[in-house]
């Protein structure tokens, strides 16, 4: 069983210990492992957590970059059937 890259998870825990800097290098990590991987599903996974972490980071200048990455879920999740991401990220307004 394969749950993508485990540096999503690291970005995800580093998020919430407001470590910003380690939370971007993790999820960078994750997104070229998921793409090289072909793993989708986690792609877009980890492509939304990465927008919640800039989110949550609140610089003005990561506003855009979230809204890419939550786009980018939303259509992967979409094109593939991911209901729950869908519902996820309907909850964030988009």
């Amino acid at each position: 069983m394969c749950c993508g890259s485990v540096a999503r998870y690291l970005g995800m825990l580093a998020t919430t210990l407001g470590d910003w800097v380690a939370a971007e290098e993790h999820f960078s990590a994750a997104l070229r492992l998921d793409e090289r991987l072909q793993a989708w599903p986690w792609l877009a996974h980890t492509k939304h957590e990465f927008a919640l972490m800039l989110r949550a980071r609140g610089r003005r200048r990561d506003q855009g970059r979230a809204a890419e990455l939550i786009a980018a879920a939303a259509a992967s999740a979409e094109r593939i059937g991911m209901p729950a991401l869908q519902q996820k990220i309907r909850s964030l307004g988009h």
